[in-house]
């Protein structure tokens, strides 16, 4: 299915994600480096995208979110703005992850950033997120898809 993508951000360059890369201490993966280069940010339609979860009981009947917005580089809106999301979320995410849109019911999409993760797609469960106390990890993460361009290919709308 074809993605059309709806109020993207003013364009940008490779500069721009290159001076972003260093600022978060991150590698972006290449397939959403052009993402950003060709849309920076947007909402997206269709907009629906399946979890998987890894043994968590809690998530039963959790499987299915929708991307309300993709964050974007240099947004004058700062909830939409991809560095601000990024320095609120430090600590509550795991370090080798990184956000790149939001989802319904303020739960976050993820992408990851290690080299055992790069480009794969997750789902930050916002009502299952550990406590203050304890190191952000994956035990409130779902598995969305091995990459960005999958996980794009993947959404889909209600009609489907």
């Amino acid at each position: 299915m074809n993605i059309e993508m709806y109020d993207t951000e003013k364009n940008i360059n490779t500069d721009d994600i290159s001076i972003l890369e260093k600022k978060l201490d991150k590698t972006f993966p290449s397939q959403y480096r052009v993402f950003l280069l060709q849309y920076n940010g947007g909402y997206p339609f269709p907009s629906i995208f399946n979890i998987q979860w890894k043994d968590q009981q809690w998530a039963s009947g959790y499987d299915k979110g929708s991307v309300s917005e993709f964050y974007a580089i240099n947004s004058e809106t700062k909830s939409s703005d991809l560095l601000h999301r990024s320095l609120t979320l430090e600590g509550r995410i795991p370090n080798t992850t990184m956000a790149i849109a939001k989802a319904e019911g303020g739960d976050i999409l993820l992408i990851g950033t290690a080299a055992h993760n790069a480009g794969k797609i997750y789902f930050w469960a916002l009502s299952f997120e550990t406590d203050d106390a304890e190191e952000a990890d994956f035990s409130n993460i779902g598995f969305v898809a091995d990459d960005f361009n999958q996980f794009m290919k993947n959404l889909y709308d209600n009609e489907n």
